[in-house]
């Protein structure tokens, strides 16, 4: 006879005859009703109890990682970073249960991936412990008490010939527990850090540099300007000094010539040029510039 996930009462049961053993546990006061209950329809809720953040350097494996304390705001998991994560309670099961963990949607709704969720075998006792990685674009919060794992619960209809406590572990070489694992995980996984970093310089490199190029063509265009006036006229329009020093030294009689007429406006739009504007409003200005500039050259063909 093949083994069965056990419901609500028949977990509750499973834990007043202790072949499945957990702590904190208040059993008497556990209320089926309620959805706040550890113990679900059809599994079994554990909670958060410690935080142990990767360093930043690989740091002294013989010492025991230290756990972020959980207070009242609990732990900020910035965007990118990860984690490892350790129940608040310790569980025992017996040789005729297993466990199958799976994270809550309250994770994914959170945009956190977990990484290792997985089976537990009969005859574990122990904590359980979780690597945990914040995949959204904010900072994610983890709370002393919140759910972090649901159990299913699985009762085989005999015992298992050999339990995990029975079974003889290979000899490990370095030292136990997920110490090595915290050093093995980057605090930053996806080097947002770093990325967002580089991205704001290249960035503003790319402003001084565009305020470069403006410096050095607003007066060659200037220039052009002054020249195309001068060659098509026969007088120079001292086009450069509208748009530095705000006043016009001679004034286009437009009302005779259409063509007169749109050097008169071209001189308007120098007059209001500041060349110590914004970037961003300077290369508009830029732009009517040459539209207009554009416009007199095929006016004058």
């Amino acid at each position: 006879m093949a083994g069965y996930m056990l419901r609500d009462v028949e977990i509750l049961q499973a834990i007043k005859d202790e072949k499945l053993k957990i702590s904190p546990f208040d059993l008497a006061r556990t209320d089926l009703t309620q959805r706040s209950s550890p113990v679900q329809p059809s599994s079994l809720d554990l909670q958060i109890g410690k935080v142990f953040i990767p360093p930043k350097e690989p740091a002294d494996l013989s010492k025991v990682p230290r756990s972020y304390p959980l207070g009242d705001n609990g732990y900020r998991l910035p965007a990118g970073h990860s984690v490892i994560v350790e129940t608040r309670e310790t569980i025992t099961l017996s040789a005729e249960i297993a466990a199958f963990g799976f994270p809550p949607a309250s994770l994914a709704r959170s945009a956190i991936l977990m990484t290792n969720p997985g089976h537990i075998d009969p005859g574990y006792s122990g904590k359980l412990s979780f690597t945990l990685i914040n995949m959204g674009r904010d900072e994610a919060r983890l709370n002393f008490g919140d759910m972090i794992v649901s159990l299913l619960i699985f009762q085989f209809p005999q015992p298992v010939q050999y339990s995990y406590d029975q079974r003889v572990a290979e000899p490990k070489e370095g030292p136990s527990g997920f110490g090595p694992t915290l050093n093995e995980l980057a605090p930053d996984f996806a080097n947002f850090a770093a990325r967002a970093e580089e991205t704001a310089r290249k960035e503003v490199e790319k402003q001084r540099l565009s305020l470069e190029v403006r410096k050095i063509y607003i007066p060659v265009l200037l220039t052009i300007a002054t020249a195309a006036g001068a060659f098509f006229f026969g007088e120079t329009t001292d086009v450069l000094s509208l748009a530095t020093e705000s006043f016009v030294e001679e004034k286009v009689e437009a009302e005779s010539d259409p063509l007169a007429e749109r050097i008169a406006e071209l001189e308007q739009k120098f007059l209001r040029l500041e060349v110590g504007a914004d970037a961003l409003e300077l290369d508009e200005r830029l732009d009517e510039i040459q539209r207009a500039l554009d416009e007199l050259d095929r006016a004058a063909k």
